[in-house]
């Protein structure tokens, strides 16, 4: 029997304070979260480009160069409506928190950061997936039916090629044959969708806990 491995969760953290993005980095990193650290919507626009998927998203209300709901909508450009938990500040209004409410923004947070507070905002079991069908309308408009039906068949081949670790493995898991998995693969003529197995029956292996990548568009002195 092929051993599955789940990859790690992927997290975007976009805080201005240096510390902060450590502190919180860190924390993450503990619990298996692969990390990518920006201290700006320049940042993290770069970050994005770097990206396959992403599972959370913590972030300040405000960055030096814009703000969250900046940031929401570049994530979103990976994975529709990831966890996102927003950093506020004395300045935020009742009326900023409503607006990032709408944008899918799932805890807000106060400083000082510690632990507890982020235990409370991210548990594990609060990490599901939206419902499939508030997915599909955020798209409506944006694409048509043929590109839209591309869309879901590729995000659904790319993540049972990760999860499953091999094209047999993704055949168990999206419940068609190994064939059909190969048929999705070379179908998909832009090179979207890669085969992230070696061989047939190569077996994964397991993420060695989290790790952090730290992105700045600007070069420090």
């Amino acid at each position: 029997m092929v051993a599955i491995s789940s990859p790690p969760l992927l997290a975007l953290v976009a805080l201005a304070d240096e510390a902060d993005g450590a502190r919180v980095s860190e924390w993450l990193e503990t619990r298996g979260y692969d990390v990518s650290t920006c201290g700006s919507v320049a940042d993290v626009r770069q970050c994005v480009d770097a990206m396959q998927r992403v599972d959370v998203v913590i972030t300040d209300a405000q960055l030096p160069d814009g703000d969250a709901h900046e940031v929401l909508v570049l994530a979103g450009m990976l994975m529709p409506f990831p966890y996102c938990a927003v950093v506020v500040s004395s300045t935020t209004t009742s009326e900023d928190a409503f607006m990032l409410a709408q944008a899918g923004t799932r805890a807000l947070l106060e400083r000082p950061l510690d632990s507890a507070m982020l235990e409370r905002a991210l548990p594990r079991d609060s990490l599901v997936p939206p419902p499939l069908d508030r997915v599909v309308r955020a798209y409506i408009g944006q694409v048509d039916l043929a590109e839209l039906q591309r869309l879901v068949c590729a995000a659904a081949l790319r993540q049972a090629l990760a999860l499953g670790g091999t094209r047999s493995g993704a055949a168990r898991l999206l419940k068609v044959t190994r064939q059909a998995v190969q048929q999705m693969m070379r179908s998909e003529a832009d090179g979207d969708v890669e085969d992230s197995a070696e061989s047939p029956d190569s077996t994964p292996a397991a993420p060695a806990g989290g790790r952090r990548r730290a992105v700045s568009a600007t070069p420090k002195a």
